[in-house]
């Protein structure tokens, strides 16, 4: 998945941008046959939400820029976020509340700047 930034020109290391709109993140179920868990992100018997972090996410969700998920589907990513301008990272979805068996998930993504 590429994460496309508003960053324009030449892009120098370390340089961070936002999201351009009209992105989105999403989560759904993965069953796998034969196992009542999953080898992907597993959200327990307790988890009542998912949340996506973009890069790694903090010891504590409140007041991190997060997108939160109460039902499968897809949401926009917030264009407030600040995000790397290129290179890659990762989006870590995370079982909230995270409380074993629950586990998270990361998944690379890639960011590019517009030319």
């Amino acid at each position: 998945m590429t994460i496309l930034t508003t960053c324009v020109g030449p892009i120098h290391p370390g340089e961070t941008g936002h999201p351009l709109g009209g992105q989105t993140v999403g989560v759904r179920l993965v069953p796998v046959p034969g196992s009542r868990t999953s080898s992907l992100g597993y959200t327990g018997n307790r988890g009542t939400s998912i949340g996506a972090f973009f890069g790694a996410p903090p010891p504590s969700p409140s007041g991190s820029s997060y997108v939160s998920f109460t039902v499968y589907g897809t949401k926009p990513i917030p264009t407030s976020l600040v995000l790397p301008c290129a290179g890659r990272g990762q989006v870590t979805f995370v079982p909230l509340p995270l409380q074993p068996p629950a586990r998270t998930i990361a998944v690379p993504v890639a960011f590019a700047g517009q030319p």
